[in-house]
């Protein structure tokens, strides 16, 4: 049997190869051509063996069967239920002329539609996108859960909306929002239509707000409220280990010396690369799980793990201060000198909160930086 055997318009489709009967012909243009880029990308993209949909094209409602052969890769797309539509539909309106990204999944969630703001957003052309799973849209993107809650939503409530990466056509991701509705008749669910709205410079305000929330704007080190939040997450781990005997920790209390005249000689600017010069010697210095952290003014705390003694604080400070000189000799301030004193304090012997624990360190502090004033 051939197509042109089929009482109803029909095309066949094989490779390249397009044929169609005499009733598909008598379609208007645009209809034919839009019918058979469908059951060419059916063909080309669908896993499926046979699908049914409706297209509303040129104010007519089509109803096309589209039936891949399992011998060889072809389809037959058979076109019924033809029926005029007074008034094109608002739901097309607003889905062809949308400024979001929107998708048209069928019940076993192949893609069957996106509109012109889809490909604009993603870049990927309609021949790549139809009849695909959305899958690939977040193709080792590592959202396993979040989607597995979605469906889970969706199926009992019929709506779900959430934060979900999209990788682009261009290999770039983007950060999108996403709602996704069942599409259903007669309590039988059709479909799914998913809105897509780039939120990338909201995530990335969001996160520039949260880093100024919980870091120093001038050196980039955490703030007190990060720093209390680290020392809290240490005595819980502290809490789970089975080794009480390894569960140290010590507050170094760092304050440049005679950072004022610093300030008067070189000004304010000298003062402020002073400040950086030591958070990035502190970065570069300290371990990956210890927290150097800027109170303000010319006043630091080094959160240390596992440090138990003064003498390896005195063997840390000294790396410090070596690494300070040399940063500061290649500055553009090479003539400037920065000191600093200290005072440590230990946990849980010198105090078990971190209040308890600067205020010790604060002391010790000070009576290095009288001695070396005296």
């Amino acid at each position: 049997m051939t197509v042109d055997d089929l009482p109803v318009p029909a095309l066949f489709v094989c490779a390249e190869h397009v044929s169609s009967n005499a009733q598909f012909c008598s379609l208007p243009e645009a209809v034919q051509l839009q019918i058979s880029d469908i059951t060419q990308q059916f063909n080309l993209n669908s896993t499926a063996f046979y699908k049914t949909i409706e297209l509303r094209l040129q104010q007519h409602i089509y109803s096309i069967s589209l039936k891949k052969s399992s011998q060889a890769q072809s389809t037959v797309c058979c076109v019924f239920n033809t029926q005029a539509s007074e008034q094109r539909s608002i739901d097309d309106l607003v889905f062809n002329h949308s400024g979001e990204a929107m998708m048209v999944t069928d019940k076993d969630d192949d893609v069957i539609r996106v509109n012109d703001a889809f490909i604009m957003l993603f870049g990927y052309p309609r021949e790549r996108v139809l009849f695909r799973k959305p899958t690939f849209l977040r193709s080792g993107l590592n959202q396993s859960n979040t989607i597995r809650a979605a469906f889970r939503a969706i199926k009992n409530e019929g709506h779900w909306s959430g934060e979900i990466m999209i990788r682009k056509a261009s290999g770039e991701t983007i950060h999108t929002w996403q709602s996704t509705s069942s599409i259903t008749h007669n309590n039988e669910i059709k479909g799914f239509i998913t809105i897509f709205s780039d939120i990338s410079n909201h995530i990335s305000q969001r996160d520039t707000f949260r880093f100024l929330a919980y870091h120093d704007h001038l050196t980039g080190l955490p703030n007190r409220l990060l720093l209390e939040d680290r020392f809290k997450q240490v005595l819980k781990h502290f809490r789970r280990s089975q080794k009480a005997e390894a569960n140290h920790l010590s507050i170094v209390f760092i304050d440049l010396n005679q950072f004022k005249e610093l300030n008067d000689q070189f000004g304010h600017q000298a003062g402020d690369d002073a400040l950086k010069i030591l958070a990035d010697v502190f970065q570069n210095t300290l371990r990956e799980d210890d927290t150097a952290a800027r109170l303000g003014g010319d006043e630091f705390v080094l959160l240390l793990e596992h440090f138990h003694t003064i003498a390896d604080i005195h063997k840390l400070t000294s790396r410090i201060a070596k690494a300070i000189a040399q940063a500061a000799a290649s500055s553009d301030y090479p003539q400037m000198k920065i000191n600093f004193s200290y005072g440590a304090a230990f946990y849980p012997s010198d105090g078990e909160s971190l209040d308890a624990l600067i205020e010790t360190a604060d002391k010790k502090m000070y009576k290095m930086k009288n001695a070396n004033h005296g």
